[in-house]
């Protein structure tokens, strides 16, 4: 898990006099994506306030990514690419470019925006856009590319967790993550589902919120949730994906068997199909957990991928001819 701070660069996000929505939604885009992320930082459009908290979150805070999200017009007081470089070692300039891009295809205002991207000691700082759509959307079309990144800055040295090193996996191992970062992104979307056996006793107390843990499906469908927006932490070469939309459902069928069914969005290079498998082994585990004090006969199976849709191979399964 690799940490990230954001920076909101605005003076009237500082003085209270707006509130800063855009810092936020990017915060969640990162956690969703599996990022540890410190606590939230604002600062006025002042040069040597914006230097000296990247220069903290850099050397101090030992921040993997750095977003800044603010300061990056032609207004006098957008002066956060110009804090930035003074502040950065070596410059990655292909990040802004791309960002530019692909925001000017949706809005031609974006060719305005002075944001870069740069490196300082094992730190990588990436200013984005001050609105809440513009940080998000840009954000979105390279953060997949920015892990790959992050992991080659930061090699088993980083502030990973002491995760092995992808690339050195792949040498001794013949496994690796696979490079996305040229497919289009589209949306996508998964249906997964897992089933629980347990006995009639148990369903009943589960039913009646009479387990002495608490709700237990309330729980569950929490875990599912929370699962899938950690699944690029729990299975190695998985991506980190920025996930739209996460539900989990626990149904009731007979009387001893609960079926649960995860549905996942997101519009990203790479499907989602696993993010709804984890929600839904992680749920069944959780209800296996709470219940397992009055019931071990508990059995877990029949988990599946019910459905997909989103990228270049289309829907499965695939819709049948009339």
């Amino acid at each position: 898990m690799y940490t990230a701070l954001v920076i909101t660069v605005s003076d009237k996000a500082f003085t209270g006099d707006r509130v800063d929505t855009a810092g936020p939604a990017v915060r969640t885009l990162l956690e969703g994506a599996g990022f540890k992320v410190l606590p939230a930082i604002v600062v006025p459009d002042e040069d040597a306030r914006i230097r000296e908290v990247l220069i903290r979150g850099a050397d101090e805070d030992k921040a993997g990514l750095i977003l800044t999200v603010g300061g990056t017009g032609l207004a006098p007081r957008d002066l956060t690419p110009e804090a930035a470089a003074a502040v950065c070692e070596r410059m990655v300039p292909g990040i802004a470019e791309v960002m530019r891009r692909e925001s000017a295809a949706i809005t031609r205002r974006a060719i305005l925006s002075r944001g870069i991207a740069g490196i300082r000691g094992r730190s990588l700082i990436v200013n984005l856009p001050g609105s809440e759509k513009g940080a998000v959307e840009n954000l979105r079309t390279v953060l997949d590319t920015l892990g790959h990144g992050l992991e080659t800055l930061l090699g088993t040295g980083g502030d990973c967790g002491g995760r092995p090193d992808i690339h050195q996996t792949e040498l001794t191992h013949g496994a690796g993550m696979v490079d996305v970062g040229e497919k289009p992104n589209t949306r996508r979307e998964a249906l997964a589902q897992a089933v629980i056996t347990v006995r009639k006793e148990t369903m009943a107390l589960v039913l009646a919120g009479a387990n002495a843990k608490g709700d237990v499906l309330g729980t569950a469908r929490l875990a599912g949730i929370m699962a899938a927006k950690q699944t690029g932490g729990l299975i190695p070469l998985c991506h980190p994906l920025p996930l739209d939309l996460v539900t989990v459902d626990i149904v009731p069928q007979g009387d001893t068997r609960f079926y649960i069914s995860s549905t996942v969005r997101a519009a990203w290079h790479t499907g989602v199909e696993m993010e709804a498998l984890t929600a839904v082994s992680v749920a069944a585990l959780t209800i296996y957990d709470m219940c397992k004090a009055v019931d071990r006969t508990m059995e877990i199976g029949e988990i599946l991928l019910l459905k997909k849709s989103g990228g270049r191979s289309g829907p499965w399964p695939a819709p049948r001819e009339a």
